[in-house]
């Protein structure tokens, strides 16, 4: 299950990292049993779980993400981004 963090904060649980509005997937109702503070962000809407449908189009939304987030996104598929503009950046993700 894709879950997405809705709040400008990095969440940790263990070695998985919630990074504000990018979707992970993850078995969320697992990981609630180890880490029980992410049952709180289930509930206040801090976390969300999301459709197959509603995680595509997170993932495809990549002008409304911060350089930051870009850059960490590039780097989990193996992308420099040195030295790149924010628009380079998403053509290389998008490519």
């Amino acid at each position: 299950m894709k879950v997405i963090n809705t709040k400008a904060k990095l969440i940790v649980a263990g070695k998985v990292k919630f990074i504000p509005a990018t979707p992970v997937e993850v078995d969320i109702d697992t990981l609630a049993k180890t880490f029980p503070d992410l049952n709180d962000y289930l509930a206040d809407g801090t976390l969300k779980k999301l459709t197959e449908a509603e995680a595509k189009k997170a993932e495809e939304d990549l002008e409304a993400k911060t350089v930051v987030m870009l850059k960490k996104m590039a780097e989990k598929k193996g992308i420099n981004t040195r030295g790149m503009k924010k628009a380079e950046i998403i053509e290389a993700l998008r490519g």
